[in-house]
Parts: C-alpha cells; structure tokens; sequence
C-alpha cells in the first residue's frame, strides 16, 4: 500500500511562510542609524518593559537587541557578530536623493567650481 498523507502538509500556506521568514528579522542598518540619535537613544536605552528580556534595561544599540542581565549584554559587546555591525555602522547609509540619482531619477551634473582639467597652454610649433 502507499501512503496514506503526504509527507509536507504546510506546503503551500503563505501564512506559515511569512510568519517564520519574518520572526527573527532584525532592524535594518539605516533604521539603526536613527536610533543613534541622542534623542531616540535615551529612550531605547532608559525603558522599562516588563514584556522585553531583562526588562529592557540592557540594549545594545548598534545590533538592536535585548539581553536578559549586564553578563550577557558584555559578552554580546565582546563578540565577533557586535564588532561586524559596529564596522557597517560607521558608513553613512544612502539618502533618498542619492538613492533616486542611482535609479535614474536625479540629476547629472556636477556643481563644482573649479574645472575639470587645469588650464595647460602649450607652444605651438608654428612659432619657429
């Protein structure tokens, strides 16, 4: 005899998919950056959430994430995975402007005020 269910149930249900696609997603790098800012980072840094690890209390704001005491928070701070996030973080993300320039969308030219090439007068040999 063969069988008598298939083998993958939850196959096509797209509920299933998205919800463990998008349970561990992280904050992206530019959403990080304005957290950085004094304002946003007392905040993320001064709370006190009973539902978050720890309370809230202990947040790193380069990886955004909780832990659960001061050990873990140090250990996370020692960490290859930190010091990777850290490295991305000091470039400065892509605004929109840049962003629409790159689609094709913005302008072209260059405002600078000194010239491409330098002005180079050369000798003609017709002189001689």
């Amino acid at each position: 005899m063969g069988r008598l269910r298939r083998k993958r149930m939850h196959k096509n249900i797209k509920d299933q998919k998205k919800k463990y696609r998008t349970k561990r997603r992280t904050k992206d790098i530019d959403q990080i950056h304005a957290d950085l800012e004094p304002e946003n980072s007392e905040k993320l840094l001064s709370q006190n959430d009973p539902d978050l690890p720890g309370s809230g209390q202990y947040y790193c704001l380069g990886c955004a994430r909780h832990f659960v005491n001061k050990i873990s928070l140090t250990n996370h701070m020692k960490s290859k995975n930190h010091k990777k996030r850290l490295k991305e973080l000091k470039e400065k993300p892509y605004d929109h402007k840049e962003a629409e320039t790159a689609g094709g969308k913005g302008s072209y030219t260059v405002a600078s005020t000194k010239p491409l090439l330098e002005d180079t007068s050369m000798e003609t040999v017709q002189d001689k």
